[in-house]
């Protein structure tokens, strides 16, 4: 996993999971500890998740792990909020972000292979997420990304995130690390 800092308090984490690892915890386990040694590093201050996705399966990341963030169908991004995210977003990616949709357009994308980008039937009505995902970001198939937010503290994580902050027993704990 790369980790690249914007500016302090702000971080761009790019994944690439090997398909063997594909549906199991070991990409938000080792995403959480990523963190987490970034909180150890740097202690002081609040910390934010610039969040690109292409795909509905990452964006699912935000509600599984983060109580809140945006953008989000349960309510309108707060002004600040959507400041820091249009800041970050114009500092990283420049003219490539387009505010008016908050998606980034890469003159060469990289495309999801065709089986991660489909949307299985029935998915984005039976998911409120996936359909508002599939709205946001309707080109997500030519390599569109939508760019979300999200506040990197303890009290943001859900139950699940809990869980992943924990490691379990046939893992090294972070102290081993």
């Amino acid at each position: 996993m790369n980790a690249e800092p914007l500016e302090p308090g702000a971080l761009v984490l790019d994944p690439k999971v090997a398909p063997e690892a594909w549906g199991t915890t070991a990409l938000p386990r080792a995403w959480i500890a990523a963190v987490n040694q970034l909180r150890l590093a740097l202690p002081h201050g609040r910390y934010y998740w610039l969040l690109l996705t292409s795909g509905f399966r990452t964006y699912r990341f935000l509600p599984v792990f983060w109580r809140e963030f945006f953008p989000c169908f349960e309510r309108a991004t707060p002004p600040a909020a959507q400041r820091l995210l249009d800041h970050l977003a114009r500092e990283r990616f420049g003219p490539q972000y387009i505010h008016s949709s908050g998606l980034v357009r890469f003159s060469q994308p990289q495309r999801l292979r065709d089986e991660l980008n489909r949307i299985p039937e029935g998915r984005a009505a039976a998911d409120p997420h996936v359909n508002f995902f599939s709205r946001r970001n309707p080109d997500c198939a030519r390599g569109d990304e939508l760019v979300c937010l999200t506040e990197l503290s303890p009290e943001n994580l859900t139950a699940a995130g809990r869980r992943m902050v924990k490691p379990r027993r046939d893992e090294l704990s972070c102290r081993d690390c």
